[in-house]
């Protein structure tokens, strides 16, 4: 499975329906070199700023970023998908919580779980963002709409 920033583009064309590398004309903003403050491209402190707009969309880091995850979880609910975040100590019994808000902790194990009626779609990561974007991948693949 793909990992990184490569798993964030997948997950936003997949599961968002978002397309890397498509223009975006966000604002231009200075943190120590050129970033977009609607997407997440960066440039060099040597860039030539009139050349950055319009630039390739770059997504979210999804798949490390708690806050960015949520994004995706919130579309899934949005199409009537519910989560369930079961969350293992080493040592402890199986903690399982259905999760309201992205104020989770990326520590692991960490299975996370789509369910909408009958279907379900779950993926294992070391971390809760990981296991978000692995588990909304499948719930794409099934049909998630």
């Amino acid at each position: 499975m793909a990992t990184g920033r490569d798993l964030d583009r997948r997950v936003a064309a997949r599961v968002l329906g978002r397309r890397p590398g498509a223009p975006c004309d966000g604002e231009i903003g200075w943190d120590y070199g050129y970033a977009c403050l609607r997407c997440e491209a960066t440039w060099s402190p040597d860039a030539d700023r009139a050349a950055l707009t319009p630039h390739p969309w770059e997504p979210p880091p999804y798949s490390t970023d708690a806050g960015a995850a949520w994004e995706v979880v919130d579309h899934l609910q949005a199409a009537g998908w519910g989560l369930v975040l079961a969350l293992a100590e080493p040592g402890l019994p199986l903690e399982v919580a259905v999760v309201a808000g992205p104020t989770i902790r990326g520590v692991g194990p960490v299975l996370a779980v789509f369910h909408r009626g009958a279907r379900h779609a779950q993926a294992g990561a070391a971390t809760a963002p990981l296991a978000i974007c692995r588990a909304a991948l499948e719930a794409a693949a099934s049909g998630a709409g």
